[in-house]
């Protein structure tokens, strides 16, 4: 019975296909095909890319297909990871050197967002690359509250950046390079912190080890004294 639904769920899908338009090197209309996807993928109810990644091969060929078959890669674990809809747009645009939608550059920067334990390198290197594409006219939309959004997980550096913009404007570009560098500083801080913790604990642990040690133990040396004290006064009597 489950094999039946599960044929009958893929057949709907394969029909479902047909609405949305394929893309090839000579028809390319990426921006129709990315919006038709993220229509479908809501409906079909796919949120991962491993989910819908075969599904929007299906509507790709020519130079196209290859370019997003080729940017599938093996992480450390040996598992297969899939781009994701908007990087597959990417791809596409990139392969048919077609230029994209403003509004949609800006609207994909607002809606940004640095997970905590994401490099934020990283982040903003994509968030550079996106921001760069965009003529002088349309950066002037995005502001850097915006950018702060975006990095609002990394709750330090997000902060810090607050407090240095409090009584003075900074551009998008120091408000990125600010907040490398506190994220730097905050990694060699917590850095130190470790490193100053362990010697604490080796100082301890040594101090325990001396104090164990009969040879150098308080409490033994003074027993011995006061035992040596009343064998002393024990030989004095029976004198």
């Amino acid at each position: 019975m489950q094999e039946f639904n599960d044929n009958m769920i893929r057949q709907y899908r394969l029909m479902s296909l047909q609405g949305i338009i394929t893309i090839n090197d000579k028809d390319h209309n990426v921006e129709e095909w990315y919006n038709q996807f993220v229509v479908w993928n809501r409906v079909q109810g796919f949120k991962q890319p491993r989910n819908y990644f075969d599904w929007c091969l299906m509507k790709v060929q020519g130079e196209g297909a290859k370019n997003i078959t080729a940017a599938v890669k093996i992480n450390c674990l040996g598992e297969q990871e899939f781009p994701s809809l908007e990087e597959m747009k990417e791809i596409l645009l990139k392969t048919y050197k077609m230029k994209r939608n403003p509004e949609d550059i800006i609207n994909e920067l607002k809606s940004m967002k640095i997970n905590k334990n994401d490099d934020i390198i990283k982040f903003n290197q994509k968030y550079t690359e996106l921001y760069n594409k965009l003529d002088d006219k349309f950066k002037l939309r995005l502001f850097t509250s915006d950018y702060l959004d975006a990095i609002i997980n990394k709750v330090s550096v997000w902060r810090n950046i607050k407090l240095e913009t409090k009584n003075k404007d900074i551009t998008i570009e120091e408000a990125l390079e600010a907040a490398e560098f506190y994220d730097k500083l905050e990694v060699e801080l917590r850095i130190k912190t470790q490193n100053n913790n362990g010697f604490s604990k080796n100082k301890i642990n040594k101090n325990t080890n001396f104090n164990k040690n009969p040879k150098f133990n308080n409490n033994n040396n003074i027993n011995n004294s006061n035992n040596n004290h009343n064998n002393y006064n024990n030989y004095n009597n029976l004198n």
